[in-house]
């Protein structure tokens, strides 16, 4: 009798903790008990569009649906697809029920108009993508140097990301404009980094040797015999010619 009792009781044991298990599973899962309260994006002004785009997908956030069905990894995942966006971190926190995301917008350093005349951007690494809106720096557009392509093939955009995520921030943040005549010659106007007022050309050629090209611009400009000089050819740097 007394096996009979403690089997019953084991199986009643079994039965709870398999009902409390069930419970959890659909408590976190389906029912509201532990619910979206709270949304929060941060890092961008442009939050509608990585909306829209979850929704796009299917992966939409909605205030109330229950906390555990926020797929993390998928909203990252398409947040990483939409260009203008370099990183992402998503959070939720079981306490209050706060979803969080935050963005790290890229950043341009450069524009350009593509083939179908859209406006597109550079990023210091090199990276072009579009942009949901104007960039602002203080509350004011940013004026960003345009690169002009001779022919804007895809090859020409290749050369001009690969330049750009060469250059060093110095004259990324004095750089005016740029032309990419071809892959072999690209020519950048900028303003001296050791004299405002003075605007200087640089013709860099192609973005083979650019580590040697940078160190001899700098060296160049270093020189008081070229602080009158506004052109700096760099296409042969080891025989650099400046006017």
């Amino acid at each position: 009798m007394a096996i009979h009792k403690k089997r019953f009781f084991r199986f009643l044991r079994t039965i709870g903790l398999i009902a409390l298990v069930v419970g959890s599973v659909y408590g976190l899962g389906w029912s509201n008990l532990i619910s979206v309260k709270s949304i929060a994006y941060s890092g961008t002004s442009h939050a509608a569009v990585l909306e829209s785009a979850l929704q796009s997908k299917g992966v939409a956030l909605e205030i109330g649906m229950p906390l555990a069905r926020v797929d993390v990894r998928a909203i990252g995942r398409i947040a990483e697809e939409v260009g203008w966006i370099a990183d992402s971190k998503i959070s939720r926190n079981w306490w209050n029920g706060k979803v969080g995301i935050a963005i790290s917008e890229r950043i341009p350093v450069a524009a350009f108009a593509d083939v179908n005349g859209s406006l597109k951007y550079f990023d210091a690494q090199g990276t072009f993508f579009s942009s949901p809106g104007e960039y602002a720096a203080n509350g004011e557009v940013k004026p960003l140097p345009i690169i002009t392509f001779s022919a804007n093939s895809a090859e020409a955009r290749k050369a001009a990301a690969e330049w750009v995520a060469s250059m060093p921030t110095q004259y990324l943040a004095t750089m005016t404009s740029i032309w990419v005549n071809n892959p072999e010659r690209i020519v950048m106007k900028a303003v001296d980094p050791a004299l405002a007022n003075k605007t200087i050309t640089v013709i860099w050629g192609g973005v083979r040797d650019m580590p040697l090209k940078v160190k001899v611009l700098r060296a160049l400009l270093l020189r008081p015999e070229n602080k009158t000089h506004h052109l700096f050819d760099l296409s042969a740097p080891l025989a650099p010619i400046t006017r």
